[in-house]
Formats: structure tokens, sequence, C-alpha cells
């Protein structure tokens, strides 16, 4: 499989140039006299779309024939599944989502009518279960499918990839190694990329996966096997001795805003920051909880959402109809 992958990657010879290293940004009117928090901006991986999904595709497109339809999935709102009509489209795909109702907020919306806008092709489906279904009959189909989030081993191993940068930074002076690293656990490829490259590095920092998604239970075991899965595949051991994760913050259940996550969002502009209600917002919450403990002497939140303005694909993006709208609870 690894080999076909590779001569495929040759064939196409396709490049998703990203912008890396992505900065890490020392936040001081948020630290306290114990802690330091630093920002690992990942919202700044591309400048027409950028966040984690970025790193992820430009591994997982390589691996695309030409002219192959890609089908994805996600919640109506999907960043991911906006990421990948965008970089699609860029090589030439077409992409159809596989789309599951998400409770509605205008970044949703806007997602929604930003994926139309560049030619995504809407497949409507009641649950994430049902959803599965239909990427087995598209992968029967011939198509070629990219899991929920990009997180699948060629896209979580792309962040295991991000701690090396990382580690680069660290030796640079940017930054002191961090005792601690939080991040959103929501599809899990993210976390269980940089869960291995930290095993991979030795570090002694621990990493604290904030979940958002439903069920929480279910976000944990399926982060650690795909942790596994990206071990292996880079030939290393996975332990997984210095994960944590952290169920607190999800509040009443994906894509529905918390109070602690709202009263973040003001504190984080006036820092630089952008967050979403659905993700980063609950992440950034913890991590600012983590801070004030006093725990660790650094503590590093790694950025996930895209900072590019979205407004280049809204300028002509549809209103969304009747049909549409049944996305949106």
């Amino acid at each position: 499989m690894m080999s076909d992958e590779s001569e495929t990657t040759r064939k196409n010879g396709r490049n998703l140039a990203l912008e890396l290293p992505t900065p890490v940004d020392r936040i001081d009117s948020l630290s306290t006299e114990k802690t330091t928090l630093f920002v690992k901006r990942d919202d700044l991986t591309h400048k027409t779309y950028g966040g984690n999904k970025a790193r992820k595709l430009a591994e997982i497109l390589k691996g695309v024939p030409r002219e192959k339809t890609i089908v994805t999935v996600g919640a109506a709102g999907s960043n991911h599944v906006l990421a990948t009509v965008i970089f699609g489209k860029h090589f030439g795909h077409v992409v159809e989502g596989v789309l599951f109702p998400q409770v509605k907020t205008d970044h949703v919306v806007s997602n929604i009518r930003a994926g139309l806008s560049q030619g995504l092709v809407i497949r409507k489906t009641s649950s994430l279960l049902t959803a599965g279904f239909r990427l087995l009959w598209a992968l029967l189909s011939g198509k070629f499918v990219i899991t929920v989030g990009g997180s699948n081993v060629v896209g979580a191993s792309a962040y295991a990839d991000a701690v090396h940068e990382l580690a680069k930074q660290v030796e640079e002076g940017v930054l002191p190694r961090p005792d601690a690293i939080v991040v959103t656990l929501g599809s899990g490829g993210t976390m269980a990329g940089i869960a291995v490259g930290i095993e991979e590095l030795g570090w002694e920092t621990d990493l604290v996966g904030v979940v958002v998604t439903d069920p929480p239970w279910a976000a944990g075991p399926f982060m650690r096997r795909l942790a596994s899965s990206v071990a292996r595949f880079r030939k290393v051991r996975f332990t997984g001795k210095r994960v944590r994760v952290e169920r607190g913050y999800r509040g009443a259940g994906y894509g529905i805003a918390t109070e602690a996550g709202d009263a973040v969002m003001k504190k984080a502009h006036a820092a630089g920051l952008h967050l979403d209600a659905t993700y980063t917002a609950k992440t950034f919450a913890a991590t600012l909880d983590l801070v004030a403990s006093g725990q660790y002497e650094n503590v590093l939140y790694w950025h996930t959402l895209s900072s590019a303005s979205k407004a280049p694909f809204l300028e002509h993006a549809p209103e969304l109809s009747a049909e549409w709208k049944g996305l949106l609870k």
C-alpha cells in the first residue's frame, strides 16, 4: 500500500505549498507568574485556507489520481469539507461532501455557502453512521474517499512531522520545550499525529486533547487507535503514556456553544486569535484553565482554525435554499 501511494505521488508531482514553519506566539497578556502561554499558529498554514486541515490535505491529496472524484464526510459546516473542496478544486478534482445536520451558526452557514461557491456537490445524510454507508458505496464505485476530518494515517502523520517542525523552533530559541500541549480532539487525526511526534522526539511533554464531538466517550479510543496506526506507519512505538483526554469542556454537545467558550473569545481576539464556538473556543477555555492552575511552566496551545478570510468565496456564493437549510438544526 505504501509503495502504491508513493508511486501515485511521484506520478502526480503535485505539492500544496504551505506556509511553513507556522509561527509560535508568546501571549504574555494571558500568561501568569507561574505559567507562560505559547500558541502554535496553524491558522496560518495556507494563505487561501489555513488551519490543521491544510497540513493533512497537503499529504492526502498527493495520493489522489488525477481526475478522480473525491468524496469526504463531515457535519454541515465542516471545516474539513470546505478545505477539501478548495484544495481539491485547485488540483482539478470534483469533490462530493456527505453532510449530516449541525446546529446553525453564522460560521456553519458561511462554510456551506463557501463550499457551494467552489463547486461542492452535497450529498445529504441523517447522521455520521449513515454517512459511513455512503462512503462505502463511493469507495465501491471507484471514487477516492477521505475520512472525516482527513484523519487517516497519512493525514495524521503530517502532524507528527509538525511536532518535528516545532522541535526545530525550540532548538532555534523561539520557545522553550513545552511542558504541555493542548489541542482540540475532534476526529482525532491532529492529536494522534502530535502524540506520535512527541514520542519520536522522546519529549517529556504532556498532551491534552479537549473533546468537542459526539459521543464524547468515543473520541479518545479512536484517537489512540489512529496514533498506534500512525506509529506503525512511521516504524516507531506508541505508548500514549503522556496523553490525556479532557471531556469537561464539550458542553451540551457538538456544535453547541458553551459559556466558558464564549467567555474566552474576547480574550483570544485581543491576543490576535480568532476562535469558533464549535472547536477552538472550548479548547482555548481548557488551555486558559490549565495556565491558571500553575501546573506547568510552559503551555502551548495548538491553534487549528483557519484565519484566512472566506470573503473571496462568499462574494458570489449562493444563499441557502430550503433544500440546504434542512442540514441545519
